[in-house]
């Protein structure tokens, strides 16, 4: 079962209401400020390279109101060579 995405979140606000690939970009807060968003049956999808980045996003997300169960994660973590 897929998931019909409606949308891209991006914390950048400079991205704020351009396009990209046929869909609206947002800012989280200017979103969920909406008094009119449905929340009941959204699900965030949140795509990061770091874990504790994803942690971030997650907490500003469930301050926001949405619960734990409503947002998926795909973490891409890279290894850094610091050597």
């Amino acid at each position: 079962q897929g998931y019909k995405v409606q949308g891209i979140l991006d914390n950048n606000s400079l991205l704020d209401g351009n396009e990209l690939e046929g869909l609206i970009v947002s800012t989280p807060s200017s979103l969920f400020r909406n008094k009119n968003t449905d929340m009941s049956d959204m699900v965030v999808i949140v795509c990061v390279e770091r874990h504790h980045i994803y942690n971030e996003i997650a907490q500003q997300l469930t301050d926001f109101g949405l619960e734990k169960d409503q947002i998926l994660h795909k973490v891409f973590d890279s290894e850094v060579d610091e050597g």
